[in-house]
């Protein structure tokens, strides 16, 4: 939750620094066994990138608002598909009542499984699976409707996410 506070903090300060875009990256690290909840923020990816001060104060600062504002009623989902750096799902939680827990690319589909699913779902204390279906396979499909089922948990397409679900 604090983290979808945190990326509309940061939205409204990107204008102050138009070299720089916002995007999500997949879960690559876990899920965990770490049991406070934890997120990584990355100013670019070059040593000129990391020591620009402004954008590690709009980083900061961004951060400091997330961990103030009281909202807290976002839906909380775990996104499954997509690339690394989650182009559909960085549109979901910049412009809708989304928040992701964890996100799975593609690329991960050969080790997702029901256990890894499940856990990934109850850390996050989601309440929905976002499937990006352009890219997620039939068998993932299958395999997340089941976990859905079992955990009592609603299945979405991210297309119906950013159409239904829209911030005010």
């Amino acid at each position: 939750i604090t983290m979808k506070n945190y990326v509309l903090a940061l939205k409204e300060k990107l204008d102050i620094k138009p070299e720089f875009t916002f995007t999500l990256e997949v879960t690559h690290h876990g899920p965990s066994e770490i049991t406070t909840p934890s997120a990584f923020y990355e100013i670019g990816s070059t040593e000129e990138e990391w020591k620009d001060e402004e954008a590690a104060r709009i980083v900061a600062e961004s951060m400091i608002e997330a961990i103030n504002n009281e909202r807290r009623d976002w839906n909380i989902a775990v996104g499954v598909g997509g690339t690394h750096y989650a182009p559909r799902q960085t549109e979901i939680i910049l412009n809708t009542t989304f928040t992701f827990g964890h996100n799975f690319a593609k690329y991960t589909f050969d080790g997702l499984n029901e256990e890894i699913l499940s856990k990934a779902i109850e850390i996050s204390n989601a309440e929905y699976i976002v499937i990006d279906e352009k890219s997620t396979t039939s068998k993932i499909k299958e395999l997340v409707n089941e976990v859905a089922d079992k955990l009592n948990k609603e299945v979405l397409k991210s297309k119906d996410v950013k159409r239904n679900y829209r911030l005010n």
